[in-house]
Formats: C-alpha cells, sequence, structure tokens
C-alpha cells in the first residue's frame, strides 16, 4: 500500500478535482467525491425512500432512521426488506442451543458465571 502511495501522490497532488475526473472518466475509472454517510443520504436519490431497496427502520433505544435490505434478488423470491439490527445479546440462546448444540443446563452455567447474557437469559 505504500509503495503504490508513492507511486500515485505525486500525480494527485498536481491535479485539481476538475482534472482528476476528466482523467478518470476519459479512462472509465470508477470514482467519486467522499461523501459522509449523512451527505450521501441528504444528496444522493438511490439514498431515499424512491429505491425500492431502502425503508425506514423502528431501532428500539435509537428511533426511526434510513436503511438499506438486501440488493440480491433471486427470481420468484421475495425481498430482504431493511431491518433494524439486533438488540445486544438478542439471538444469544438461539446460537448457544440450535447452532453450537449446547443443552439448557450448559447454557444456564454460561449465564450463572456470567459468561453469556442475552435478552431472555
Amino acid at each position: 500500500r505504500e509503495e503504490l502511495a508513492t507511486l500515485v501522490e505525486p500525480w494527485f497532488a498536481a491535479h485539481n478535482y476538475d482534472q482528476l475526473c476528466q482523467a478518470f472518466d476519459e479512462h472509465a475509472v470508477c470514482f467519486g467525491p467522499y461523501r459522509t454517510f449523512r451527505e450521501m443520504v441528504e444528496d444522493d436519490d438511490d439514498c431515499s425512500l424512491d429505491n425500492p431497496m431502502m425503508g425506514l427502520v423502528e431501532q428500539p433505544g435509537i428511533g426511526e432512521y434510513l436503511a438499506s435490505g438486501s440488493p440480491l434478488r433471486f427470481g420468484a423470491a421475495s425481498n430482504l426488506d431493511a431491518r433494524p439490527a439486533p438488540l445486544l445479546g438478542q439471538h444469544t440462546e438461539e446460537i448457544l442451543k440450535d447452532d453450537l448444540q449446547l443443552s439448557d443446563a450448559e447454557v444456564g452455567r454460561l449465564v450463572a458465571e456470567k459468561i453469556v447474557a442475552g435478552a431472555s437469559l
């Protein structure tokens, strides 16, 4: 990475943004200006409710915000809508029992020893 930066930094330093845009456009380079997430949501029409991939999500403890669903589409399968992030520990018991095949007693021991915690534990 450092070697690559050493090669390209002089070129970037010698050109302004408009020149950079022209050169990148001429060579079909995929690029765009750096924007914060807030700037992207406020300025980009693709980041709005007009885009079927976007939706409003109610996140407990935070409130409502714009989020994206899955961009993947599989034939007749329904789209995955935007969803809130899981709460801390929300899936702990499910993962321990279903995925790791731990017994109720083993999960109980982990909870008692304060190794794990979860919304339902």
